[in-house]
């Protein structure tokens, strides 16, 4: 999930708000360079269990992008609106993002992880009754929701890799992770999850990429 905690309620859900990206006919031209930049990513990567398929979800209000483990990448309208309009760079990052994501196949470590806490803490409890075990369950989920912060380093240097491969300038991604600097910086940000990284360490990180292979 790129920017989880900057969205100001629940992760959305694909739902009939959801328009999947597709080059027909009726598509409006926002979309068609929506999916050429997806098109050009796919090629790279590795996993044929999955069909992956890139949808938006009409949401102005929020700026988000994430990836299920079907293989839909979701990128909402706020995100779209936020970044530069004509800025393929910014928008292959977010989707190659997304797409690291599930070649890394972080979602199932991270149900791996819930399942353990949740057992772990399930058996602290076995003696307390259902109640203090249901509440355990509730805290287990907050304390391991979200991608850790060596995952979201991993789709971020995954992701940087992955554009440059597709042709794109892996320069995009300072465009994006700015925008998320300066949206915790204006917001303040929700240390709900104090393992995730912020936007400052992404963006160091990205720099840092960009040095070492001369760009």
């Amino acid at each position: 999930m790129l920017a989880a905690l900057l969205n100001c309620g629940a992760q959305a859900q694909p739902n009939s708000r959801v328009a999947v990206i597709s080059p027909t006919a009726g598509a409006q031209q926002a979309e068609y360079r929506l999916q050429e930049i997806f098109q050009r990513i796919l090629p790279h990567t590795q996993r044929r269990d999955l069909s992956y398929r890139l949808q938006v979800l009409r949401d102005d209000n929020t700026i988000n992008a994430y990836a299920e483990a079907d293989g839909r990448v979701t990128l909402t309208t706020g995100l779209l609106h936020a970044l530069p309009r004509n800025d393929r760079n910014a928008l292959a990052f977010v989707m190659a993002h997304e797409l690291s994501h599930l070649e890394r196949r972080h979602h199932r470590r991270l149900a791996t992880q819930n399942t353990l806490t949740n057992l772990g803490i399930g058996l602290l409890v076995r003696d307390q009754g259902d109640l203090l075990r249901t509440a355990a369950g509730v805290g287990s989920r907050m304390i391991t929701s979200g991608y850790s912060r060596g995952m979201e380093a991993e789709a971020d240097a995954s992701g940087l890799e992955l554009m440059r491969m597709a042709g794109f300038n892996p320069r995009g991604a300072i465009t994006t992770l700015e925008l998320f600097r300066q949206l915790e910086a204006s917001r303040g940000r929700l240390r709900v999850f104090p393992d995730h990284p912020t936007a400052e360490d992404r963006l160091r990180d990205a720099q840092r990429y960009l040095q070492q292979h001369g760009m």
